[in-house]
């Protein structure tokens, strides 16, 4: 049987388009979702482009380049953000890359968006996982937003005696921020499995002075 050989050439264009196409993806996704290892993805395009540019580089560096930011691409990473052109991506990344359910927050923000925060932590092997949207508003729209969360929220509770409650069953992250400083809050528990060990709780706090809400996932 004839022995198939790839010319070293040819082998250098295809692990050099493998390695590109990683390292574009790695840009592409820092640009639509603030997530992912942007200075890698700087580092390997000048690699990459100085193994291209030198005609002695062999092949083996394209397959490194290639398998290093294959091996990162496989790394979960999250994001924090205060771009809300970015929200859809950035639900998209958690939910379709990362396997994280958002399906709790809402498909559309709230207008007017006076102020925006997100960030989301993929969890990791046993550890927590979590994603807030922070959204400050109007008083119209934060009255709509409680109206609807009244209907079917479990639990309603300020946030400070929630927090207090040494003795409580539904663990929902709360922002370190809002730990410190929980005064105006109110937090409405819409679903939780109330366990401890492994928490899975979505609720969302409001705050009717300041005009802002949070929807959290753990």
């Amino acid at each position: 049987m004839k022995k198939i050989v790839i010319p070293l050439k040819v082998s250098r264009i295809i692990a050099s388009v493998l390695w590109g196409g990683i390292t574009l993806y790695h840009l592409l996704i820092y640009l639509l979702t603030e997530g992912g290892f942007l200075f890698l993805g700087f580092i390997s395009t000048g690699l990459l482009t100085y193994c291209l540019l030198a005609k002695r580089i062999k092949l083996a560096p394209h397959i490194i380049g290639f398998l290093i930011m294959l091996w990162f691409s496989m790394f979960p990473t999250g994001f924090h953000s205060d771009s809300v052109f970015r929200y859809p991506f950035q639900k998209w990344y958690a939910e379709e890359y990362r396997g994280f359910d958002v399906s709790f927050l809402p498909e559309e923000l709230p207008e007017p968006i006076n102020d925006y925060y997100t960030e989301f932590i993929p969890p990791m092997l046993q550890g927590w996982g979590h994603y807030i949207v922070s959204v400050e508003t109007d008083a119209e729209s934060i009255s709509e937003i409680k109206k609807t969360a009244k209907e079917t929220a479990r639990e309603i509770r300020s946030l400070e005696e929630y927090l207090n409650d040494m003795e409580k069953k539904a663990y929902a992250y709360i922002p370190e921020e809002l730990e410190t400083e929980p005064y105006g809050y109110d937090i409405y528990i819409m679903r939780s499995n109330y366990n401890f060990n492994h928490p899975n709780t979505e609720a969302i706090l409001i705050n009717e002075a300041e005009n802002t809400v949070v929807w959290s996932i753990l």
